[in-house]
């Protein structure tokens, strides 16, 4: 008797192992939906650091194309003693002005790749200096630099 005991103990033992090996091949549905919030929450994170970086990207850029814009735009003053004032703030002065003599395309604002509007005063009798105003299209005025010219 304790022959057949033994068995059905080994018999129970070997289903119970049996039911361990089904269980552990594969993932629950909570241990599933755990590694996806960890994932969602992960790429979220990047996305923001990178959404950051981009945007200062672009105010660098924007700032560094009004420095483009007001170097050339203070050689073309040098260079042209007869400048007139613009009527305005225009869109295309830098365009037919200083490209290609002065910079060998158009600046264009990083996030609507719009043209900077550039306001001239040019100098007036009796007088050497003038101002030259570049303005950003992205910020409405916010990011403007006005720079007074003098020979």
């Amino acid at each position: 008797m304790e022959i057949n005991g033994q068995a059905v103990q080994e018999a129970a033992q070997a289903g119970s192992v049996q039911q361990k090996r089904k269980r552990e091949k594969g993932f629950t549905l909570i241990e599933m939906m755990a590694v996806v919030i960890i994932l969602a929450i992960v790429g979220g994170v990047g996305f923001v650091a990178v959404n950051n970086q981009v945007e200062k990207s672009r105010k660098s850029s924007d700032a560094a194309n009004i420095k483009v814009i007001v170097d050339a735009a203070q050689q073309y003053y040098l260079d042209t003693p007869n400048m007139t004032s613009t009527t305005g703030a225009s869109a295309d002065w830098v365009k037919t002005n200083l490209v290609p003599g002065y910079l060998s395309k158009e600046p264009m604002d990083p996030w609507e790749k719009a043209a900077y509007k550039v306001t001239i005063a040019a100098r007036t009798a009796g007088t050497s200096d003038g101002t030259i105003t570049v303005e950003s299209p992205h910020t409405g005025g916010a990011d403007t630099v006005t720079v007074t010219l003098s020979k």
